[in-house]
């Protein structure tokens, strides 16, 4: 009998505990979504503040922004040029520019025979002075038709026999970039982007 009402008490109590955590929480007020809202709006950010020293430290470099000015950019639509042509020429420019070596090479060994106690005749310095002559205006004119074909900022290039082998075994292609009527440049681009019609903008 003891045990029972020692039992009993013992429910009693628990039973209290339980029903005052119950009403301890029901009187606990809750942040309504709009005051917690409320709440996260109006506190401060937390800041940091660091000594020179500790900047030094920490490996920090504070400096003042610089003003750059963006390159302009202008949108031009290209299309790949056929090298054949160009190449043509600079084979053609190449032969007569080996042609006119060896006129210049005939010429003076003619010109030295003919000073060494008269072995060539005037006659043969002559002519050997009108063929080097001659390949020299060949040069020329090689040289000229590859300007007015292809424009001086390529064919001046000192580097135009290494851009030719790169056309010739297709490593590099060759573009042409065409403006719009309302755009020029005054003076060759320092870089330039190749997009193709299908690469995602």
């Amino acid at each position: 009998m003891r045990n029972v009402l020692m039992a009993l008490a013992g429910g009693i109590v628990v039973g209290g505990l339980v029903v005052w955590g119950i009403s301890r929480h029901a009187e606990t007020p809750t942040a309504a979504p709009d005051d917690a809202r409320a709440l996260a709006a109006g506190s401060e950010p937390q800041t940091l503040q660091l000594s020179t020293e500790q900047q030094a430290k920490a490996g920090i470099v504070v400096a003042s922004l610089e003003t750059r000015e963006l390159p302009r950019e202008v949108k031009g639509y290209g299309q790949v040029v056929d090298p054949q042509p160009l190449l043509d020429l600079l084979t053609e420019l190449k032969s007569a520019d080996a042609s006119r070596e060896a006129s210049a090479k005939e010429y003076a060994r003619v010109q030295a025979l003919h000073a060494n106690d008269q072995n060539a005749s005037a006659r043969a310095v002559e002519a050997a002075a009108a063929a080097m002559k001659r390949d020299q205006i060949q040069v020329e004119a090689a040289r000229n038709k590859l300007i007015h074909a292809w424009g001086a900022s390529l064919t001046t290039r000192a580097d135009l026999p290494k851009i030719a082998q790169a056309l010739s075994t297709l490593d590099a292609v060759l573009i042409r970039v065409d403006l719009p009527l309302d755009e020029s440049l005054s003076t060759p681009p320092a870089s330039a982007r190749v997009l193709s019609p299908t690469d995602p903008k």
